[in-house]
């Protein structure tokens, strides 16, 4: 890189006194003095051209040219004429026209798209770029077309190679600031150009000074990469009447501010109006993406744009840019605020010059998605036969159809994934039988029916503790006909003395909802951790780990924010989560009553902006294809890890694994809620370390990162990585109030058919 010398930071270029050559005696004392510069005379070039474009009715030849310039010098020494200007970092010096002659040749092939008198009012026009990598484009544009008088450029960085896959430099460059290689091209250009530089870039000490020095700028161009200053200069350039433009490098995006015309609008198009001024100060580095997303309108940027927005501090370090978006955006910006500067412009807003949308393949009509869910509807008259084909002694008692809507409904509130609830519930001649429904089942999610067996024991649970209310005990027999797996249990009833309502956990089956916020400082004490674990009581080969060493909480928060991206990234999985689990509010009022609206599915609103734009399954591809997406894990995981204690739930019982967790998780969970704490249940590790085994439906690299995971996940928790399901259950204190979902109509899940009906 450059040592730090005076020449680093010199970029206007030096006018030679007349008086210097103003003889031929002087003359030669000039040229002895510049005798190791590179002296390049392009005095007689440049007057035969303008001798050209001066006689456009005449087609001069070169012969006739050499004439009128003989004639022209021919009581003069043409070395006299003209001026002289010496360029320090190049050292190179030019015989150019004067300034009059060389403005006039130099912008002769603008007339008649850019007229004289147009040219003329350009002259005087003050323009601020701030951001020197599409801003140099922006930058040489105006300068070549020579739309100001007077340009004040401010960036602080310095040019390093991989900015030259967008900035149009020499690699002898690098290391120099990037305001200073602008002003030397533009010198370079045409040295009668005014440049200033603000070496140190833009901040608040210098901001006015910017905008004002000399006379207040006549436009603002921002291509800052630093929201604050974004902020900053258009709050400063309003008051000032000041217009601001904008250009992105993805999708064309433009942005103009006529702030000249209409000093009331908000700035940024009013697209950050909501947010406290305060948070729009010293902004973390975790809020900053979510602000660009905002001031981009994420939702409208280009596919890899939004899935490169996801990988800015992953896999690669700023916003990339293309020398084509780069060049274009140049383009544009110099053409808008060359109208702007002549009252041929005055709209305010924002705008797309989308080349992909503009030069593009004709638009094909998607073929018609075919579901890949092709489980049949409940079958009612079926399940009643599979019932009856059971061989059973008449039970001890027939509850009170009205307690058994009572329980069913109770059962309806247990925690399923996506809210699929896969339940359906016969009461038939003094029994209660529980059907898997697998119609709303998710293909990839709900994989060898673990997570929907995981639910029914859950709201098995449910039917016990809400059973024990109401003055019953209740038994069950779990998959009572080896060639009927859809029925998972038979239950009976029996009479015992009514729980008391205060020491029991049934009012808290209703006030369940999941809680996926970051958690409080807290710690479990042993009396709470015996509590907790007396869930598992009665349920042969149940086994709960409290983890509350921050270490190991963290490591799983690792294992199931990279567990969970594998599924959102998986062509099913993520049919399964944006198809069925999460939609938009929209979606979700109009589709489903068990659908979870995306905005209340997290309380980040990182995350949530992480996945708004991951719902595109083109971008998910882009995201899988480079190996990407480690934003979206980890911020699942940083909310995890805060987690005062994660319990992990296993179970040894051939065939009731699935079943007993779900029972043992649903218990726990409302003891919780009762010791006043939330819970949230992290389902991702189990299904996937399950489709490892076989590996069904998943491709290579899937394999191996999962298999890595595993490994991790294991070892944290000492279990040998033979074991079963391990299903984990975040508890947290919170200071926020979990929304509940919708619970699917008791008329939908519950038929009571009895002989005498």
């Amino acid at each position: 890189m450059y040592a730090e010398t005076i020449l680093n930071t010199i970029y206007r270029p030096v006018f030679i006194p007349k008086e210097q050559y103003a003889d031929r005696q002087k003359f030669d004392l000039l040229t002895g003095e510049y005798r190791n510069a590179l002296i390049l005379n392009l005095f007689e070039s440049q007057s035969k051209e303008l001798i050209k474009v001066r006689n456009p009715r005449q087609r001069l030849s070169d012969q006739q040219l050499d004439e009128r310039y003989a004639g022209w010098t021919a009581e003069k020494d043409a070395d006299l004429e003209g001026c002289w200007v010496y360029y320090p970092w190049s050292n190179r010096l030019l015989h150019l026209l004067d300034e009059a002659d060389f403005i006039e040749l130099r912008t002769a092939r603008n007339r008649h798209k850019i007229t004289l008198q147009e040219q003329n009012s350009l002259s005087k026009r003050r323009i601020g770029i701030i951001g020197l990598s599409v801003g140099h484009s922006v930058a040489l544009t105006l300068a070549t077309e020579r739309s100001f008088g007077s340009l004040r450029l401010a960036d602080f960085d310095t040019l390093e190679l991989s900015n030259l896959n967008r900035i149009r430099t020499g690699i002898h460059n690098c290391g120099l600031n990037k305001s200073v290689i602008t002003a030397r091209e533009i010198a370079e250009l045409d040295p009668f150009l005014h440049i200033e530089c603000y070496t140190e870039g833009i901040t608040t000490h210098n901001l006015n000074d910017f905008l004002t020095r000399d006379g207040k700028l006549d436009l603002l161009i921002d291509e800052c990469d630093d929201i604050e200053i974004k902020i900053k200069c258009r709050e400063a350039a309003r008051p000032l009447g000041i217009p601001v433009v904008m250009e992105t490098s993805d999708r064309g995006l433009l942005d103009v501010e006529r702030f000249d015309l209409h000093n009331d609008r908000p700035i940024l198009h009013g697209l950050l109006s909501d947010i406290p001024k305060e948070r729009l100060q010293n902004i973390s580095p975790a809020d900053r993406v979510g602000l660009v997303m905002r001031i981009i309108d994420v939702s409208k940027a280009s596919l890899r744009g939004r899935a490169s927005l996801l990988e800015v501090g992953q896999s690669i370090s700023t916003w990339p840019q293309l020398a084509s978006a780069v060049t274009l955006g140049g383009g544009v910006v110099a053409d808008v605020s060359r109208r702007i500067l002549l009252d041929q412009f005055t709209e305010s807003g924002r705008y797309y010059v989308d080349l992909e949308q503009l030069v593009g393949n004709t638009p094909v009509s998607p073929a018609e998605s075919v579901s890949i869910h092709n489980e049949k509807p409940f079958d009612l008259a079926a399940a009643i036969v599979a019932v009856d084909s059971l061989s059973a002694s008449p039970p001890e008692i027939y509850p009170d159809p009205e307690h058994i809507k009572l329980i069913v409904e109770a059962a309806s509130h247990a925690p399923s994934y996506g809210d699929v609830q896969p339940w359906k519930w016969i009461h038939r001649n003094g029994r209660l039988y529980l059907f898997h429904d697998k119609a709303g089942s998710l293909p990839f999610l709900y994989y060898k029916d673990i997570l929907a067996h995981f639910a029914l024991g859950a709201a098995f649970q449910n039917v016990v503790i809400k059973s024990a209310e109401l003055g019953y005990h209740a038994t069950s027999h779990i998959f009572p006909a080896d060639n009927k797996p859809d029925l998972v249990a038979t239950i009976e009833f029996s009479n015992r003395e009514p729980v008391d309502i205060a020491s029991s956990l049934s009012p808290f089956i209703h006030i369940r909802a999941t809680d996926r916020s970051a958690g409080e400082s807290l710690q479990l004490t042993d009396t709470d951790l015996d509590y907790l674990g007396q869930a598992a009581h009665g349920i042969i080969h149940g086994r709960i780990d409290f983890i509350q060493d921050s270490d190991h909480i963290r490591k799983l928060a690792e294992v199931v924010g990279a567990c969970d991206l594998v599924t959102l990234l998986h062509h099913e999985g993520h049919a399964d989560f944006f198809g069925r689990v999460v939609k938009t509010n929209e979606e979700a009022n109009a589709e489903s009553e068990n659908s979870i609206p995306l905005s209340t599915y997290t309380s980040d609103p990182g995350l949530l902006t992480a996945l708004s734009i991951v719902k595109d399954k083109k971008i998910a591809g882009i995201l899988k294809d480079i190996d990407g997406g480690n934003l979206v894990a980890g911020l699942i995981g940083r909310t995890i890890a805060t987690s005062p204690c994660i319990a992990a739930i296993s179970v040894t019982s051939p065939g009731q694994e699935a079943f007993d967790s779900g029972r043992i998780v649903q218990d726990i969970w409302l003891r919780a809620l009762k010791l006043g704490l939330a819970a949230e249940i992290l389902y991702s590790p189990a299904v996937l370390f399950e489709r490892m085994k076989n590996g069904d439906g998943l491709d290579n690299t899937d394999m191996n990162k999962i298999q890595r995971l595993a490994n991790h996940f294991y070892n944290t928790l000492k279990l040998p990585i033979e074991s079963g399901p391990v299903f984990l259950l975040r508890i947290q204190k919170s200071a926020t109030i979990a929304t509940k979902t919708n619970r699917l109509a008791l008329d939908k899940i519950l038929f009571i058919v009895n002989d005498e009906i």
